[in-house]
């Protein structure tokens, strides 16, 4: 049996007045709890801009034990060019090991 990730992923869209005030009504969800096998997992990262992690060094992870709490982000990665308006996602796992999203990591190219 093939490992099973499950994923959320959420967004948030910045425009000006947003941006102005320091927050956006304007996030939510793309999906809940979207089952993912490894390699579909890394190519939808892959496909959809997903190179910023949410803690650093993420080799610190690789020989850590228990579950992490971690995501992969989007880095201005769509932009509406029409209205001006970022939309950033990021990619929250669930029950993932730290161990794990460091390998994801490497697989994804996120870091060598």
């Amino acid at each position: 049996m093939r490992p099973i990730f499950i994923v959320r992923e959420t967004f948030e869209i910045w425009d000006e007045e947003s941006i102005e005030i320091g927050d956006t009504d304007n996030k939510g969800y793309n999906f809940i709890d979207q089952p993912f096998e490894l390699r579909e997992l890394i190519d939808y990262i892959k496909d959809n801009g997903y190179i910023q992690p949410s803690c650093y060094p993420i080799k610190r992870l690789k020989n850590v034990e228990g579950p992490c709490r971690v995501w992969l982000s989007t880095v201005d990665r769509f932009l509406k060019y029409s209205t001006g308006e970022e939309e950033f996602r990021s990619l929250h796992f669930k029950g993932l090991s730290c161990h794990n999203f460091y390998r994801i990591c490497v697989l994804a190219g996120i870091i060598k």
